[in-house]
């Protein structure tokens, strides 16, 4: 939804299309067509691909989509995503009982929080694991559960979520691949200490993580490869983040500061930097796009 104030006209000549190439219904003739997008491995679909064509620039929000991208696209310009400072913000609020670690994502598998649990596991700490993840997840194996581990399936309001985030001791990120990943970069400007990897996305911003842990190329289900972090070395991680928990919280506060280069201000003033000045297309004329793609069926 746009801000109070602003609005949008279907004739304007300069358009942005938000969503996965391919998803798309209103291109005019005459129209500057880009494309914000963003993929998690190091292969595109076919149907990314064929679809890039029909703009005439891509838009995407991490050095790993600018390299992936341009492989494609004679033109294609990093933007990055951003934090809303307003909402994302350090509160106080009481100690926990017991030290709380968080994880999230919609997908359990890309998210990797099949690693998260199983570092969680072997660190064998007294604290809790929280996993956020979507109700219609389906790639989920969370069975035979410990009694310190809890899975949070049903869909939160926007307070239920900063709450939600508000509640950890630390923030947890071992994924596999992200065009972005803003939930780590929204527990930072919380004053929130976190634990993660360097992939994909996230490596642009991983510098103002508490805790960094490697990662090595693994194959995607999606095709090419994602990466794949070691469930030992973030069990010593999370067992250090415990152990000397009072340092990288302190730590974690005074970087808040930090994290404004990465506020959603400064990326809305990149993203508007970025499009050419335009005005509205006079008598304008649907295009019929016609793109050939294939499609593939992989069966486990």
């Amino acid at each position: 939804n746009a801000p109070k104030g602003v609005e949008f006209n279907s004739n304007a000549d300069v358009i942005v299309n938000m969503l996965p190439p391919y998803h798309t219904d209103q291109m005019f003739v005459g129209q500057y067509r880009t494309c914000f997008t963003m993929w998690e491995s190091t292969v595109l679909p076919q149907r990314f691909k064929s679809w890039l064509k029909v703009y005439d620039e891509i838009f995407v929000p991490c050095t790993h989509n600018l390299e992936l991208f341009s492989g494609h696209h004679p033109k294609v310009r990093l933007v990055p995503l951003g934090v809303d400072h307003k909402v994302w913000r350090p509160i106080a609020r009481p100690d926990n009982p017991r030290f709380r670690f968080h994880a999230g994502g919609s997908l359990w598998l890309r998210k990797g929080l099949d690693v998260v649990l199983e570092a969680f596991k072997l660190a064998g700490l007294d604290a809790e694991l929280h996993l956020k993840i979507s109700p219609e997840a389906r790639d989920v194996s969370v069975l035979n559960l410990p009694d310190n581990v809890f899975v949070h399936r049903q869909w939160f309001t926007a307070d239920e979520t900063f709450n939600w985030f508000n509640q950890a001791d630390c923030y947890v990120s071992a994924t596999r691949g992200e065009g972005f990943g803003l939930m780590p970069l929204q527990a930072m400007a919380m004053g929130i200490p976190v634990i993660m990897n360097a992939s994909s996305g996230q490596n642009d911003f991983a510098y103002l993580g508490s805790i960094v842990v490697g990662h090595k190329p693994a194959t995607s289900i999606y095709g090419g490869d994602w990466d794949q972090s070691d469930p030992k070395e973030l069990a010593e991680a999370m067992t250090d983040m415990v152990t000397n928990f009072e340092r990288y919280k302190t730590a974690a506060k005074n970087q808040v500061k930090d994290t404004q280069v990465w506020s959603y201000k400064n990326a809305a003033r990149k993203l508007v930097e970025a499009l050419p000045v335009g005005g509205l297309l006079v008598d304008p004329k649907r295009i019929e796009l016609s793109v050939k793609y294939q499609v593939v069926v992989t069966r486990t």
